[in-house]
């Protein structure tokens, strides 16, 4: 949420604003009250903020869900998606990915898993962008003795982490946001790209941005090992003081770039 359920009716005829991201977005290890979004939301009681993120999405879970939402006439004024390099992997559910949605998820319901397929993006046909779903029954699974020798865990290791390079994943992040980008432009909605994470592919992703031009802005923190804005010091999700910080920076970016 980004306010009080309670005022949601208040914010109902209200000019949108989607925000897209992962698990920082959605505030992993922080109350409601403390994510970025809320605390944009509180600043700019004129608009109707919206809080897409969830942990596990990435980039294509922003175009699918900006898709449906155009789809069922749900159009927002603004977009914004908070892009990470460690999305790049979740786009193309690379084995490196699904390991550890495997291993944080916690999902056992048989009928759950029945059902349940996850997006993923290719290229294919000349640098054309596709975009399949993979069953979770059939989603992973480690290879044998893994957990009993550490050869065949660095042999594995290893293997997931060149098929990541072979699916050239950075490069699927790229066709994501021009689509994005493409569907933003065709309904004249403002897009915003958010370097969320300090590293040198999420700028390099930010500088691509520039290119096409995209408005972008690195709202990034320090979340290394014994940063102020870790959630925990074996856990590198940002902080309620992080949020804050987020924050802080999409006012200074919003006083150059009117949002209204």
């Amino acid at each position: 949420i980004t306010r009080p359920m309670a005022l949601n009716e208040n914010y109902k005829f209200k000019k949108k604003v989607f925000v897209f991201g992962g698990s920082f977005t959605y505030g992993v290890g922080v109350e409601d009250s403390m994510t970025f979004p809320y605390l944009l939301q509180k600043k700019y009681a004129e608009l109707n903020i919206l809080n897409f993120g969830a942990p596990g999405y990435a980039p294509l879970q922003a175009l699918l869900l900006l898709k449906r939402s155009i789809m069922l006439n749900e159009i927002p004024s603004y977009v914004i998606v908070n892009y990470s390099y460690y999305h790049d992997n979740t786009n193309t559910l690379s084995r490196k990915s699904r390991e550890t949605i495997v291993k944080f998820s916690n999902i056992s319901k048989e009928e759950f898993m029945a059902v349940s397929k996850f997006p993923y993006a290719r290229i294919e046909n000349e640098d054309k962008l596709q975009i399949k779903y993979l069953d979770f029954k059939s989603f992973y699974k480690e290879c044998p003795l893994r957990r009993h020798s550490a050869l065949i865990n660095f042999l594995e290791t290893k293997y997931n982490e060149a098929e990541d390079k072979r699916y050239n994943s950075h490069k699927v992040s790229k066709l994501i946001i021009e689509k994005i980008n493409r569907l933003c432009i065709k309904h004249n909605i403002t897009l915003i790209i958010a370097g969320i994470n300090n590293a040198d592919p999420t700028k390099e992703m930010l500088a691509y941005c520039d290119t096409l031009g995209i408005l972008n802005i690195d709202i990034s923190v320090d979340l290394s090992v014994g940063s102020k804005y870790r959630i925990h010091p074996k856990d590198g999700h940002p902080n309620a003081l992080a949020h804050r910080e987020y924050a802080n920076k999409y006012v200074e970016f919003f006083k150059k770039q009117p949002i209204n």
